[in-house]
């Protein structure tokens, strides 16, 4: 079983998004934002891995894999 971008995205609440494929940002999504704005297919990538930079404050990096 995978996990989808959409999968993730109501889960996180108090941190920013930042999506990356391939050490590539895709987007950076702001807490504050209505995180609705990706298109279905940014929704439906599966997620690599998701991890915290520390030197990225606040910002949860989900890794997808490249379609």
């Amino acid at each position: 079983m995978s996990i989808k971008v959409k999968d993730l995205l109501p889960r996180i609440w108090y941190n920013d998004i930042r999506l990356v494929v391939a050490n590539e940002e895709v987007c950076l999504i702001r807490k504050d934002f209505n995180k609705k704005i990706l298109s279905d297919e940014c929704l439906n990538m599966e997620v690599e891995c998701i991890e915290n930079d520390e030197c990225i404050l606040d910002t949860v990096n989900i890794h997808v894999k490249k379609v």
